[in-house]
């Protein structure tokens, strides 16, 4: 009778160990609090415009006739005043002059024929700028200084009649009219409120970085403001401070968030030097996580001896600082398997691995009990270097799709962005409700060179 209940045992343990359905409890879910980082990174953009390009773009935009009076009726005179030369700039901090050089032609009405007199003059306009709150560019633009270089004479038969009085005249008329052409030219092509509003709606979408590993950066900006002008030789320099909080996601396009209302202009006197060093989020969701762990995973067997299991699933969520890995198996056991670790991230490798991996400690008894083979055996090294492999985040690939989305990118027609990444390492990994959190930091220079200004103006 006893030989009969032992084998009777022994069939039991083949049953179990051969297409078991039983399986381990699914451990619980938790999650650890995650520290907000209220740390904004600020994002420096140097803006140099060359006076020589800015030169050539107000002599293109200023041309022809700059005041025409064709009536007579009032006071006997018709007035031409016109460009007579390249008009010439100099730079200040907060006002820029202009040397312009006008031709007049001045016809006055005698009492039985015209007189017309030809003349000369170079004026010296100065033109100060403010910006408002709502980033709208306000000039005043004035005349400081004049001087004849050809005087003008009323030619009446063979008598020349000196006619300054007169040109003084036209010139005081003139004036009006060329400070109010510079201030609407300025106010026409230099749409500050426009350009920065459109550029900071633009800062709110999503980037794709890298459409292979379906990598988004989202810039989420959180301020904006302007170092004040400064003159380095030629050149007008500024910065441009963009407040940023980045975040990578990785996985579907994340949506497009409502963008914020553009931040009232200020100066900045915050500029320590012209390098960036950004803290950037990064985020892999755990389903994109388990998506792409199938893809390595889907379909491995393991074997020992006669006997076989297959991975058809994987399930990955947190435990505190530690992911847990939920392997489902057809073939001598059908059912999941748990299995735990906590996810570091391997600078040598540039990539998460998971640490002290282990079977769930209710996976451990289930196995010791029923499926010792697979507890003893290579099961868990396989998953683990398929997810390491799998999670890897690839920091050399990442930092070279930045620094090529950073050279020579043009921003607008004449305006282009060069920049270079010096650095990019990670700092921290966390697990949260719905994704495994990196913060990375990403170190650099930017600068967007204004090049042909006409071109910009012209879009």
């Amino acid at each position: 009778m006893l030989k009969y209940f032992i084998l009777f045992l022994s069939l039991i343990h083949l049953c179990a160990d051969c297409g078991s359905s039983n399986e381990p409890a699914r451990p619980m879910e938790k999650y650890n609090v995650i520290p907000v980082e209220n740390e904004a990174s600020v994002l420096n953009i140097p803006v140099r415009i060359d006076k020589n390009e800015l030169q050539k773009q107000v002599n293109a935009q200023l041309t022809g006739d700059f005041y025409k009076d064709d009536d007579m009726s009032d006071d006997g005179l018709m007035v031409t005043a016109a460009k007579g030369g390249d008009i010439e700039l100099e730079l200040h901090e907060d006002e820029i002059f202009y040397r312009v050089p006008v031709n007049l032609q001045i016809t006055k009405s005698l009492a039985v024929t015209n007189a017309y007199a030809n003349g000369s003059i170079v004026l010296v306009f100065r033109t100060a700028y403010e910006i408002k709150r709502n980033w709208a560019l306000e000039t005043r633009t004035e005349v400081t200084e004049y001087r004849w270089t050809d005087k003008p004479r009323l030619k009446v038969g063979f008598v020349n009649i000196p006619v300054e009085s007169i040109a003084n005249l036209v010139l005081r008329r003139a004036e009006n009219q060329l400070t109010r052409t510079i201030d609407e030219q300025v106010k026409k092509n230099l749409d500050l409120t426009k350009t920065l509003n459109d550029t900071w709606v633009q800062l709110h979408r999503p980037v794709e970085v890298s459409p292979d590993y379906r990598t988004w950066l989202l810039p989420n900006p959180q301020n904006l403001s302007l170092t004040r002008l400064k003159i380095d030789g030629d050149t007008l320099e500024t910065n441009i401070l963009v407040a940023v909080r980045p975040q990578i996601s990785i996985g579907a396009q994340p949506e497009t968030p409502l963008a914020s209302e553009l931040p009232a202009f200020n100066f900045s006197d915050d500029l320590e030097n012209e390098e960036f060093r950004l803290k950037i989020t990064t985020e892999i969701p755990f389903e994109e996580a388990e998506q792409i762990a199938l893809t390595g995973l889907k379909g491995q067997s393991f074997s020992q001896g006669s006997r076989t299991v297959t991975i058809q699933d994987i399930e990955i969520y947190g435990q505190g600082d530690k992911l847990v890995i939920g392997t489902e198996t057809t073939g001598a056991y059908n059912g999941k398997i748990y299995l735990k670790g906590r996810p570091e991230f391997s600078e040598k490798r540039n990539r998460i691995e998971l640490e002290d991996v282990d079977f769930d400690f209710s996976s451990k008894s289930f196995l010791l009990g029923s499926l010792a083979w697979i507890f003893k055996g290579k099961f868990k090294s396989l998953v683990q270097e398929n997810i390491d492999f799998q999670l890897g985040y690839n920091l050399e690939m990442t930092k070279a799709q930045i620094a090529d989305e950073l050279q020579g990118k043009v921003l607008a027609p004449g305006v282009t962005l060069n920049g270079s990444v010096k650095d990019l390492a990670v700092s921290k990994v966390y697990i949260t409700q719905e994704a495994i959190r990196l913060t990375v930091i990403l170190e650099g220079d930017v600068a967007v060179n204004v090049g042909d200004l006409n071109k910009v103006l012209e879009e």
